[in-house]
């Protein structure tokens, strides 16, 4: 489930906008997803993204609704 508040975690802008790019490349074509394609999307870049956002190492924390942003790495 991604938070509603997700607009205003760049990294979620971020993630979710290079997942909607990999996702309209390999479903460009309605007719013809490849199927390795699509399988990498599902088994490995969707959870990857969850994962990396909103995992409980994430770095977007929502709790009962107020938004917590995690300090950059690095």
């Amino acid at each position: 489930m991604i938070p509603d508040c997700w607009p205003a975690h760049g990294e979620a802008v971020w993630e979710l906008a290079t997942l909607h790019a990999e996702w309209a490349r390999i479903y460009g074509d309605p007719d013809n997803p490849p199927l390795e394609g699509a399988l990498e999307f599902h088994d490995r870049w969707l959870p990857g993204v969850r994962t990396r956002l909103f995992g409980p190492a994430g770095v977007v924390k929502c709790p009962e609704g107020s938004c917590v942003r995690q300090p950059e790495l690095g």
